[in-house]
């Protein structure tokens, strides 16, 4: 609850954006804390991790540049830099971030890309009409991935009915659409 009022997030409920950027924070800071990161530690990384985001949303930075920024990042505050006062992070704390970027964020970049630039639109769920901040096709993405993280193909296939109605999905296609990626 504090790191979401810390992040004035007042729509959890019905903001998938809201409640995506929470999760990727929240992740993080328990990722660092499984480190055993000191308070400074602790601070850069949740610094990378918001200057991460604020290079795609505010400069609409590419998945590349993302990571030649990382890259340059590291190189400051990492175990190469020859200043030794500013090696924040060892060799094997500065890989272990790399690692966890590449799952937590790189790995799906494309859907922050979706939640930060793509029109808003509204669906109607049950009797109540909720403003999404993905399109149906989106959506659906999100399911699929939700699949490919380990849910399975009937719930996905469930999921993505309960959104668009029967015969939308079924296992073949969403079989077919995990292929592809």
């Amino acid at each position: 609850m504090k790191l979401e009022k810390f992040l004035n997030f007042k729509n959890l409920q019905t903001c998938l954006k809201e409640a995506s950027l929470l999760d990727y924070y929240v992740s993080g800071f328990l990722w660092a804390k499984g480190m055993d990161f000191s308070v400074i530690q602790y601070s850069k990384f949740m610094t990378l991790l918001d200057m991460l985001l604020h290079n795609l949303r505010t400069l609409h930075m590419s998945l590349e540049d993302s990571i030649k920024w990382l890259g340059e990042v590291m190189a400051e505050i990492g175990p190469s830099h020859k200043n030794e006062k500013w090696n924040i992070f060892d060799v094997k704390q500065a890989s272990a971030i790399v690692d966890y970027l590449k799952i937590s964020l790189f790995q799906h970049y494309k859907l922050y890309e979706f939640l930060f630039f793509s029109a808003r639109e509204e669906i109607v769920i049950g009797t109540e009409t909720r403003e999404m901040m993905l399109d149906k096709k989106q959506i659906q993405g999100i399911f699929l991935f939700k699949f490919k993280m380990g849910h399975k193909a009937a719930e996905t296939i469930c999921n993505i009915n309960n959104v668009f109605g029967p015969g939308t999905a079924n296992e073949h296609k969403v079989n077919e659409v995990l292929q592809r990626r």
